[in-house]
This record gives structure tokens, sequence and C-alpha cells, in this order.
């Protein structure tokens, strides 16, 4: 899959400051992790695994620099299981952990946002689920960095608008995040005059069925007006909205084997590996996908601190596991974040909270920050 930036948009780093007027190493924050290392939500926690390790090291190598607490994780796997996410966060709570930091399982986190709360201990949470941040009244100790079904579908829609697109498919997980996007984007199409004339949502077997349905589209035939020739099938455009980048290269490939012909298009939740083998990335060869300018450091002139900064996380990146993966950004990000509120706020769970609500990063309610590649 070939990939270069064709928009960019601002995208914010945080970096903490700090004063210590003893020079004894001050002692360090604990940061609980609630990954799932095995189970159906293994594929994507492990990419957050290996990402916050990297970025540990990173972290605290300018910490330590700085005279600032180095940051200490506790890793526990939730199994992809939403109870034992919950027994996690329990432990968590009752430790010395400031804040903890829950990786890609949808489910897990929506099975946890209440004992948060209750428990008041800050959670970032990577999995992208609208219901994981929202209501943000009910969710006062819960952060999200992930993808955002509104912020996607506003950018989205203004790229298709400038390539043209009049007719859009849409092709989503068969979850809440897909029903959201499909709901979030017709909406924002519909401020440019284009128009969503299909959305299917892919479950289990019923790929293939989906696909061709949305690549067989046609529009309806005028009234009282004679069109010559058969209508090319398919809407200008197909999104793949997906929860996470598994389903993506297999639209992708679904797609092509439909014959479609049109432009497509992913969201950020479904954009993975930056180069991807085989059929699937031969599929997805000249898609164009929505996703944070890091994708494409190694293409950005680093003229910027934070440019710099995403640039060399990139290359250690791709140095230490040979291939980047989008959803290392939040991951990463999410050190950089409780760094940041830690040295605004202090380590205590309150005043950690209220800081990362004042930052500009990650809010209750989150906004998106990204940029186009194709």
């Amino acid at each position: 899959m070939s990939i270069a930036a064709v928009l960019s948009v601002v995208v914010v780093t945080l970096g903490g400051c700090g004063v210590f007027g003893d020079a004894r190493e001050p002692a360090p924050m604990l940061i609980g992790v609630d990954l799932a290392l095995t189970g159906s939500s293994q594929q994507l926690d492990e990419v957050h695994h290996r990402a916050l390790l990297l970025r540990l090291e990173q972290v605290n190598e300018q910490r330590q620099q700085a005279g600032q607490a180095r940051l200490e994780l506790r890793v526990l796997d939730n199994r992809s299981d939403p109870a034992t996410t919950v027994a996690n966060v329990e432990s968590f709570a009752a430790s010395e952990v400031s804040a903890v930091v829950a990786g890609a399982c949808v489910e897990c986190a929506l099975g946890a946002v209440d004992v948060i709360d209750e428990l008041g201990v800050p959670v970032v949470v990577l999995a992208a689920s609208t219901g994981v941040a929202e209501p943000v009244e009910a969710r006062r100790f819960v952060f999200q960095l992930a993808p955002h079904p509104s912020g996607a579908a506003d950018v989205m829609a203004l790229e298709l608008a400038r390539a043209g697109a009049a007719t859009v498919g849409v092709l989503t997980s068969d979850d809440e995040y897909g029903a959201d996007g499909a709901r979030e984007l017709a909406a924002a199409l519909a401020v440019h005059d284009i128009e969503l004339v299909i959305d299917e949502p892919v479950a289990g077997d019923g790929l293939g069925q989906a696909v061709s349905r949305v690549a067989a589209w046609t529009p309806p035939p005028p009234v009282d007006v004679f069109v010559p020739g058969p209508v090319e099938p398919g809407p200008d455009a197909v999104v793949v909205w997906t929860s996470t980048p598994v389903l993506s290269g297999e639209i992708a490939l679904a797609l092509v084997e439909a014959d479609f012909q049109g432009q497509l298009w992913l969201d950020p939740a479904a954009v993975g590996e930056l180069v991807i083998s085989g059929p699937p990335g031969q599929a997805l060869d000249g898609a164009r996908a929505l996703f944070v300018e890091t994708l494409v450091a190694d293409q950005v002139i680093a003229s910027l601190p934070h440019r710099v900064t995403r640039r060399l996380w990139f290359e250690t990146y791709v140095t230490n596991h040979g291939n980047f993966h989008g959803h290392a950004v939040y991951s990463a990000d999410a050190l950089d974040v409780l760094a940041a509120a830690a040295d605004a706020g202090g380590v205590e769970r309150i005043g950690l909270r209220d800081a990362l609500e004042s930052t500009q990063l990650v809010v209750s309610s989150p906004r998106f920050h990204g940029a186009v590649i194709t």
C-alpha cells in the first residue's frame, strides 16, 4: 500500500515540565495497564503493548534528564473478558497506581466504565467506541484516545467533496462504532451535498453479500429522461468504517473481487500496518485513509518540535518492529498525556483527572486530529 500525505491538520504532542527542589530521584508514577494479551482483542493490544514499552523507554530517558519522576507500568492481561477488566481495575484502584491505560477491547471498556467512575481512578481508554466516553457527565474519570466518529466523519466528508464524489457507500463493522460512523458520515456528507446511498454492516459470513450489494448499487432510473446505455454500477466512493483494521483488508479484497471501480477510503480505526503484503495489500493499494500525520512521518519535513518527536518515534518503532502500525500512535500518546497531566496536576488521582480534562489532546468528549493519506 503506497502512502503519501495529502492533507495535514494540527497534531498536538504534549510534554511535561516539573521542578523538584530535592536532589533525590522522585518516586515513580505508577500506571496500570489493562490489555488483552490473549483472546479476541489480542492482535491490537499486542500492538499497544509494544508501543507502550517503547514509548516508556523514550519518555523515561527524557524525564531522567529533566530530573522528573519516571513512569512505571504494571501490566495485567484481561483475556478479552469484561469481567477480568473490572477485576483488574479494582486491583489497580486498591494499589498505589495513579492512573490506568485500557486497551482496544470495546466490550471490556464498556463493561468497566461504571466501576471506573465509582472507584475514582483516571483511565485512558484506547478502544474505539462512542459509548466509552459518553455521556460525559457519567464518565468523569474515563478519557479516550481513539478515533471518534463525529470528528472523523467531518474530515472524511470534506475530503470526499474535494475528491469529487457525489455518491458514497459505506461498509461498517457490525457494532456501535460502525453504526455511529454511518450515522455521523451521512450527516457530514449532507453538508457537502453528497448522498450516502447505501450503508451495509458487515457481520461474520455476510461480508461477501454486503460488499456485493454495495458494489452493485445503481441509481434509480430518472423519470422521463432517456439514459443511453447501461449505468456503471457502484457509488463514486466506498468508505470502510470498522472498529479494528482486521476487517478492512478483507473488505478491500472483496471489493476488488466484486469489480468495484470507484474510490476506496478508510476511517482511522480501519488503518493498521503501514506496509501490507499479499492480496489484501494489493487490494488496498491506492486507497485513501484518514489518520494522524505520524503514519507518514518519514515523508514530512520535521521543522517543528512535535514533528521531530513524532518522526523519531516512527523511525524507532520501525527499527524495533520492522513495520509501523497505526494504532501504536494512541498508546504512545496515552503515556505522553499522563506524564503531562501528572506534571500539571500531580500524581494524586483527583488532581490527575482534573489535569487530564484540561488537556487539548484528550478530553471526555474527544476531538479528532488527523490527516488524509493515500
